[in-house]
């Protein structure tokens, strides 16, 4: 089943509040067991309550919303099938357009799998006793969770006019970001996506070139290695092209010359022992670091004597360039 912003959003939450019961449980662990002073013990703890008051609450608001919502999206999934059935009996009775018939019961078969898809959506919301009915917990730093939840952005929301069911989700939401202290239009205004590179060289003597990519911003970033196509773009149905990033890699072979764009640079990266494959990104979630190696052996297999190597970083659409040189010597 696909889901939703809702869904995800809820998902989100409890992963939240599971993740500030179990650091709860373990402080509390660590003091029953006199490992910590009092003081120390005191400070901590009263954080993490004040963590998982925030989860619960914000668990609660997001499950009365669904609630809201069950009701009338039940009825109107009765509401299809009925029409439905009416519809099958008016063709085994004769006398009606087939063709037309056969029209309407597209539309509404339509109508029926995404209203069922909606209504048990719904219900997981509503009865989700943890995340493991929920696709598994989400995990991020406890401090991230906070902010990610306070970033839901408005572009996701629909541009028709909403319905009663819709606007009471809205009111949800508003209704959340007040729990957690934040105005839900000045959260959004918040949204922040960056990106910082840099390159080390201590990986040389094995072969290797390292590049680190830190999100310093609050949403998660894709990083491209190298950028496909040769052009710093995302590639056409990249579900996030503003949040991209990527590489360039142009060398100079031994003798001297001019620096030149390196094609076919992809299949040389490696992230977390496995080759990148063309055209996948890695997702940098915010404050995360995440290191990508540059194979030098896979470069000189294709027949280069490298004497220096450039690494151009930027931004989808060519902005935010910064270029980083490195000598390799033959």
């Amino acid at each position: 089943m696909t889901t939703s912003g809702q869904h995800e959003t809820f998902r989100l939450a409890l992963s939240y509040l599971e993740r500030a019961q179990a650091e709860l449980r373990e402080w509390e662990k660590l003091r029953t067991a006199g490992k910590l002073d009092r003081t120390n013990y005191d400070l901590v703890h009263a954080k993490y309550v004040a963590h998982e008051r925030d989860a619960q609450k914000l668990c609660e608001a997001l499950r009365r919303a669904a609630e809201s919502e069950l009701g009338p999206a039940e009825t109107e999934l009765r509401q299809h099938q009925r029409a439905q059935r009416k519809l099958i009996e008016s063709l085994s009775s004769g006398g009606v357009d087939a063709r037309k018939v056969n029209e309407q019961n597209r539309s509404l078969t339509e109508q029926i799998a995404a209203g069922t898809a909606r209504v048990d959506e719904l219900r997981a919301i509503v009865s989700a006793e943890s995340t493991a009915t929920l696709g598994g917990a989400i995990e991020v730093p406890l401090e991230e969770f906070p902010k990610r939840l306070e970033l839901v952005e408005l572009s996701a929301m629909p541009r028709r006019t909403l319905s009663p069911q819709e606007k009471n989700f809205v009111a949800g939401v508003i209704m959340l970001a007040l729990v957690l202290g934040a105005v839900f239009g000045l959260a959004v205004i918040r949204s922040t996506v960056r990106a910082e590179f840099s390159v080390s060289e201590r990986e040389l003597q094995t072969g290797f070139v390292r590049v680190q990519c830190k999100n310093s911003g609050n949403r998660p970033v894709a990083f491209y290695a190298p950028w496909p196509n040769g052009r710093p773009q995302a590639p056409a149905g990249a579900p996030a092209p503003n949040r991209s990033y990527g590489v360039l890699l142009f060398v100079r072979e031994a003798g001297g010359g001019e620096m030149r764009a390196l094609e076919g640079a992809a299949g040389v990266w490696k992230f977390r022992g496995a080759y990148l494959e063309e055209g996948a990104p890695v997702e940098v979630l915010p404050g995360v670091t995440e290191s990508i190696y540059l194979d030098l052996k896979r470069l000189r297999e294709q027949g280069l004597t490298l004497d220096s190597l450039a690494l151009e970083f930027s931004r989808s659409g060519g902005s935010e360039r910064r270029r980083e040189e490195v000598r390799l010597g033959s």
